[in-house]
């Protein structure tokens, strides 16, 4: 049995059209599903995403700068201790520091 051909004319048509209108809402729907979902995407990336890459660059680019700062500073004292070391095993260098403390005056 046919539960539309139970119910009055007026009912059963409505109840066509109430399918009807729902099977045009879900097609609207489907169709419009490929331009609704890159556009989530792309809000996504752009509220989510890219705000905090783009502040992290700049962040990142700040600590570049002050690491490579201190990269020289420590390159110029790594060739100051490195030059030193040398010097100290140098013969010539220990001679005159011999030398140096034996005619140096004593402390007061």
């Amino acid at each position: 049995m046919n539960v539309a051909s139970e119910l009055p004319r007026e009912t059963a048509t409505r109840a066509d059209m109430t399918t009807a209108q729902r099977a045009s809402r879900l097609r609207a729907l489907a169709g419009g599903l490929p331009v609704l979902a890159p556009l989530v995407l792309f809000g996504q990336i752009a509220f989510l995403g890219l705000r905090p890459a783009i502040c992290e660059s700049a962040r990142l680019a700040d600590a570049r700068v002050a690491l490579d700062q201190r990269y020289r500073e420590d390159l110029m004292q790594h060739d100051l201790l490195s030059r030193e070391l040398r010097a100290r095993y140098d013969p010539m260098y220990l001679e005159r520091q011999r030398r140096w403390l034996r005619l140096a005056p004593p402390p007061r």
